[in-house]
């Protein structure tokens, strides 16, 4: 009796799973049993073995019964991505693919060249034509020179400093000097001792120590050199606050001086003092021991001649009251 009931749990089981199997596989039987019966009317209507009319309306309708119940049994499979609603859900959705917007690519940010000992105008040619920026001029010096001949004029810095990142058609100030004056600051980082008592004018001439920065020396007594007399010094081709305070308070108090009638005391900066590129460099004089002729009069002119006080003897002209002109 036991193992009656044993074989008919196994038959309700079997009879289960056959069911279950059937379910599932009963829309796509369906489906593909009506899609015949369609594709066969519509292939051999007409003929003999042609399915009736009515049977292919049978089979239409299957067709549809079974993908109904294939969309029951199978709910995945017609299963749509459509998009909840924030409304609907009660939250933010999230898509599925982030869209973001492309990043834009932009121009690169010049950068203000290496220009520093170039030539004035070539300097200026490639902040314009290479670099998308403007040029502007200025002398490095205190006294604001006017730049006429850029060509004559070497590039000593930059504003704002080189390779600094700068927006396109930014403007670009030169610092100039003209080339002799690069020369000489670059071959004398420190003052160089001048020689004493030689005349000024030595030393601004030709091939003197100062001659390649002749426009930026200053010629002034040295403290307690000056005469009476001597004015004041005014500077006034000199630009207020374009140099440093200490420099301008160095030469303060010093008058005037001419280089012509002068002999060298010393210098601003004194010898082997560090020199800024540009500076303006103060030569301190005193003025030239003037010497008079043997047998003079102690003022420099000529010697006083006894017997020549006729100051028109050299003027006279041979005639009927005097024969000769030495009369």
């Amino acid at each position: 009796m036991a193992k009656n009931a044993g074989g008919g749990g196994a038959a309700v089981v079997g009879l289960v799973v056959a069911l279950v199997l059937g379910l599932f596989l009963l829309p796509v039987v369906g489906t593909i049993w009506g899609l015949w019966v369609i594709l066969c009317w519509l292939v051999r209507r007409g003929g003999e073995q042609a399915p009736t009319t009515g049977k292919a309306v049978l089979g239409a309708c299957v067709v549809v019964v079974s993908v109904a119940l294939g969309a029951a049994i199978y709910p995945a499979a017609f299963k749509q991505d459509a998009p909840v609603s924030a409304a609907s859900a009660g939250t933010t959705p999230t898509p599925l693919v982030s869209i973001s917007a492309a990043p834009v690519s932009a121009s690169p940010s010049p950068t203000v060249p290496y220009v520093v000992g170039s030539n004035l105008s070539r300097a200026t040619g490639m902040l314009v034509r290479d670099f998308d920026l403007r040029a502007d001029w200025k002398d490095h010096s205190p006294l604001g020179r006017n730049i006429v001949s850029d060509s004559d004029w070497t590039v000593v810095a930059t504003d704002p400093p080189v390779g600094t990142a700068v927006p396109p058609q930014t403007q670009v100030t030169l610092f100039a000097l003209k080339e002799s004056e690069v020369f000489w600051f670059s071959a004398h980082p420190v003052m160089p001792p001048l020689p004493k008592n030689a005349p000024t004018d030595s030393l601004l001439e030709g091939n003197g120590l100062l001659a390649g920065v002749r426009e930026l020396v200053l010629v002034r007594y040295a403290k307690g050199k000056a005469p009476a007399g001597a004015k004041a010094a005014v500077d006034a081709r000199v630009i207020k606050g374009s140099e440093p305070a200490q420099e301008v308070k160095a030469r303060a108090g010093l008058k005037v001086a001419h280089p012509s009638d002068s002999v060298v005391v010393g210098s601003i900066p004194s010898a082997a003092q560090p020199v800024r590129q540009g500076r303006l460099i103060v030569v301190t004089v005193k003025d030239m021991e003037r010497t008079t002729s043997s047998g003079g009069n102690g003022d420099g002119n000529l010697p006083y001649i006894p017997g020549n006080d006729d100051d028109d003897d050299d003027f006279n002209v041979p005639g009927w009251l005097c024969p000769t002109r030495f009369c």
